[in-house]
């Protein structure tokens, strides 16, 4: 898996949303992150069924990109239950 910073990651998930002309946006995956009180893997099945239910009829590719930009948006957003920080700054 590639690891990428806080910024590559807001630019890797901006790109995807606008290369498939999904309806929602970087901020909504910060707040699914924010907002997380399951577990890392839950909460990757959960962004996937995210990306499925919003993006309807359009055809998105769920391979090993979108599970690197998940892991990446899990480890570098902040957490509400780390106190406001991503696991990747406390590690720092």
């Amino acid at each position: 898996m590639k690891t990428y910073s806080l910024k590559e990651t807001e630019k890797l998930l901006s790109d995807l949303i606008e290369k498939y002309d999904l309806d929602f946006s970087v901020e909504e995956i910060k707040e699914l992150v924010y907002g997380s009180s399951t577990h890392v893997i839950k909460w990757h099945m959960d962004l996937f069924s995210f990306f499925i239910t919003k993006c309807s009829e359009k055809w998105v590719d769920i391979d090993n990109s979108l599970l690197d930009i998940a892991t990446n948006a899990w480890n570098n957003f902040p957490h509400k239950k780390l106190w406001w920080k991503s696991p990747s700054s406390i590690l720092k």
